[in-house]
């Protein structure tokens, strides 16, 4: 249990850092958005948690950034339905991230639980 207080910790100063460098922090349920010193480009986070993408669905703009953070104690991956694009398996408080592209438009699982679903919805701007 400590070591799991400790490492929440570490993750919250490590994202009041990351707001303080990079811009505002927006957040709701589940879905932090954070946008760059110019505003050209933000950064998503996706939880996994409970055996869920939180949020389950994104609409974000190509050259966007999403990151997974795997907050669950088995491994998990997010992958693209058809193959393209994979997260490799994230253990618990591993994070990765991929800056979006036309092609990841769709949906996406979890190679280990294939229920788990998640969708890309791409904006225009």
């Amino acid at each position: 249990m400590k070591n799991n207080a400790i490492k929440r910790r570490a993750v919250l100063v490590a994202r009041i850092i990351m707001v303080g460098a990079t811009g505002v922090l927006v957040a709701s349920t589940g879905l932090s958005r954070f946008a760059n010193a110019a505003g050209n480009h933000r950064e998503y986070l996706v939880e996994i948690r409970n055996l869920r993408f939180v949020p389950e669905e994104l609409e974000v703009a190509v050259g966007d950034t999403i990151r997974w953070i795997n907050q669950d104690i088995s491994p998990h991956t997010a992958t693209a339905l058809d193959g393209e694009w994979d997260t490799q398996e994230l253990i618990q408080g591993q994070s990765h991230s991929l800056v979006v592209t036309q092609e990841m438009a769709g949906e996406y699982y979890c190679l280990f639980h294939p229920h788990m679903r998640g969708k890309i919805r791409l904006r225009q701007e």
